[in-house]
């Protein structure tokens, strides 16, 4: 008899947003930056430890009924496997980076392999480990836990001791972490058809302006990521210049975005008028809440960049609407909704939805996860000391933004398609970006 674990509203888009075809992986790509030898044996013990902890990242996907265009539920399917685990001997820097394009290109079928991979590379002066995951898995605060146990298997196994796993970690549904009543759900359910049809309204009066990244729909080109590192102590600086204005670091990141899209298209001679961003965020309760799995919704940030004077303005309003859209619970609202649309759709329906060629929705995308940096993780002779991000883009976004913060440095990782916009395109924008972020008081 198959075990099975079900598979919830965000698995289906994520596994839904694969496609070979399309381009699409859908898979972040983590690189950890090793100093001193992590052993090959130690690791792979970790490696068969946690797969009896996290079963699920071994599993893969299976229609309940008809097949895989006409199902509309699925299943996750354990199986009793290895996490895969590659290790490579590296010469160079060149190396290297055909390494990491590779891994950060690879698709990852569910239907045939487990969303959890490993790789080892070693080079001459350094190590890297490279873990792959399907987002269909687990959003990155549930990777953090994963990692943070992968690093005590290791150390455990360095030293020799007896490891056994009690008990798998927790997967828990998506609306656990809600916590709502029957009525508070209806309640938000209706007032999240309020809000589709508030946004459709403003899409009637005034669609959102079609940035250089939104143009393309063709995916099929490389992940590639521009990471930009600063000390973490100027972000802490820029926090308290934020707080002093009337905001905090979050929107201004936020206003930094928008700006610097602003001003990369004035040097192609656009004006863009009203833009949109999605600011992803965890539906998780503050504590006690133990779930790989994930638990994410997000909010909207909806500005007139032809109206809007400067950064700070820029903040000050994304600020204002942050807090109205917490205060009504939008994010939640637009959630239940969504979550109810795609649950009803057949696979084959969704992938077309999420492929569609209909016009630009939303511009830009933002995940800050600051707020859970990476953890130190370290072992016997070797530590961590600096953690990248590849996340990759789904249409019509050819540029999301992830930041994130490890051992005292934060990166602003600009994810892009190389069949959307170019590398020096990229650069462009993160230069822009990176002037807002340098300049005195963070351009305020």
């Amino acid at each position: 008899m198959q075990r099975t674990l079900p598979f919830d509203f965000l698995d289906k888009v994520c596994f839904a947003a694969t496609d070979a075809v399309q381009g699409t992986s859908n898979a972040p790509t983590w690189e950890l930056v090793l100093e001193g030898h992590l052993p090959e044996p130690a690791l792979r013990e970790a490696l068969r430890l946690l797969a009896l902890r996290f079963p699920v990242v071994t599993a893969t996907v299976a229609p309940e009924e008809g097949d895989r265009e006409t199902a509309k539920r699925w299943s996750w399917v354990l199986r009793d496997a290895a996490i895969p685990l590659e290790v490579v001997a590296l010469t160079d820097e060149a190396a290297l980076t055909e390494l990491r394009h590779r891994l950060c290109d690879r698709l990852i079928d569910l239907t045939q392999e487990g969303g959890l991979q490993v790789v080892l590379a070693t080079l001459p002066e350094e190590q890297r480990l490279f873990v792959k995951q399907h987002h269909g898995l687990a959003d990155g605060r549930a990777m953090l836990t994963l990692l943070t146990e992968l690093a005590g298997f290791i150390r455990a196994a360095e030293r020799g001791e007896p490891m056994s796993v009690a008990a798998p970690y927790p997967r828990r549904a998506e609306l656990e972490a809600l916590a709502l009543s029957p009525w508070a759900h209806r309640r938000l359910f209706v007032g999240g058809i309020w809000e589709y049809l508030r946004g459709l309204w403003s899409g009637i009066r005034l669609p959102v302006s079609e940035l250089r990244q939104n143009r393309s729909l063709d995916y099929t080109g490389g992940n590639r990521t521009l990471h930009l590192t600063r000390p973490a102590a100027l972000l802490d600086a820029r926090a308290a210049t934020a707080k002093a204005a009337g905001a905090n670091l979050n929107a201004l990141i936020i206003a930094w975005l928008f700006e610097s899209n602003r001003r990369w298209h004035a040097q192609l001679g656009e004006q863009p008028q009203r833009v949109n961003m999605t600011l992803i965020a965890e539906t998780r309760p503050r504590g006690g809440f133990d779930s790989f799995a994930n638990h994410l919704t997000s909010f909207i940030v909806d500005l007139r960049l032809d109206q809007v004077g400067d950064t700070r303005a820029l903040m000050l309003a994304a600020h204002q609407q942050l807090r109205a859209q917490a205060a009504r619970r939008a994010h939640l609202r637009r959630y239940l909704v969504e979550r109810w649309m795609v649950l009803a759709l057949r696979m084959g329906d969704l992938r077309k939805v999420l492929f569609s060629a209909g016009p630009t929705v939303i511009n830009l995308n933002l995940s800050n996860m600051l707020a859970i940096p990476i953890p130190t993780i370290a072992g016997e002779g070797w530590r961590v000391t600096a953690a990248l991000i590849s996340t990759p883009t789904t249409p019509r976004t050819g540029i999301v933004l992830t930041v994130t913060r490890c051992e005292g440095v934060v990166s602003f990782n600009f994810n892009y398609k190389t069949t959307v916009v170019s590398q020096e395109e990229v650069e462009q924008l993160v230069a822009q970006f990176a002037g807002l972020l340098d300049s005195a008081s963070g351009g305020l």
